[in-house]
């Protein structure tokens, strides 16, 4: 059975304090780890068996990733992208996501030197073009951030940059399945 899955990251301590990571790194808490493993068992449940692991290069994904390639006993080698990473928060990151979240999009890639939305997609657009040139008909999981993973669902689904909503925030560690 082949497709494409996507997987945000296991909960980081930026996440269980409410910070605004982006592409700056935060560890998985002891929580982040057990969700990986459990996604882990899901995926073992399912009779998944990837063919191919892609992940951002950031730490909270890495260890996820690593978590999952272990349970499954995927012995390949992962394969790290830097299109996968989080959008890049600018001079957001480190600070509440409450004001990352206030913040008019405008503003936010004007003053505020986040990735605009239009950069993001890019970045999505060419992932999709990579997994489908490299691994047509193969099993693929895109592990990745909330961000990012909803902008990737955007670019494979053909769907419109108007539908990102960045209050939106995917599940940590829960198996999406893009196609």
């Amino acid at each position: 059975m082949s497709g494409i899955y996507f997987i945000r990251h296991g909960e980081s301590q930026a996440n269980a304090h409410g910070i605004c990571a982006g592409q700056s790194e935060s560890p998985l808490t002891q929580q982040g780890r057990h969700q990986a493993a459990q996604a882990a068992q899901f995926a073992i449940a399912q009779r998944l068996k990837f063919d191919i692991i892609l992940c951002s290069p950031i730490g909270r994904t890495r260890t996820t990733a690593d978590i999952i390639a272990s349970a499954i006993g995927y012995k390949r080698k992962i394969v790290y992208l830097d299109d996968l990473k989080e959008r890049f928060c600018g001079d957001f990151q480190g600070g509440p996501n409450s004001a990352y979240y206030a913040a008019p999009e405008t503003l936010s890639s004007r003053e505020m030197h986040v990735e605009s939305i239009g950069d993001m997609k890019k970045r999505a657009e060419r992932i999709k073009t990579y997994v489908r040139t490299h691994y047509p008909d193969k099993t693929v999981l895109l592990v990745s951030h909330s961000g990012f993973g909803k902008m990737l669902r955007i670019a494979f689904a053909d769907h419109s940059i108007d539908e990102y909503d960045k209050t939106d925030q995917l599940p940590n560690a829960s198996l999406i399945r893009f196609s």
